[in-house]
């Protein structure tokens, strides 16, 4: 129970493939969030999980170039 980046991680992707992407996956951790254990995961700091890379500086990111798309359209 865990975001896989590795679709993206040290890879070059078009920014409609990212923000398809990181769309998908907030959707995926919306839905599962209600389960206790999957909860546990994601909310506990830890290096063993990407949801610190995910939720620090993906999600901003995608947030970033929905509201900008001037700069690469």
């Amino acid at each position: 129970m865990d975001i896989d980046l590795t679709p993206i991680d040290g890879r070059n992707v078009d920014i409609p493939y990212f923000l398809e992407f990181a769309a998908e996956e907030l959707k995926k951790h919306i839905s599962l969030v209600k389960n206790k254990g999957y909860k546990k995961i994601a909310f506990t700091s830890s290096n063993k999980n990407n949801f610190k890379h995910f939720f620090g500086e993906i999600i901003p990111l995608m947030f970033f170039l929905q509201r900008e798309k001037g700069i690469y359209t």
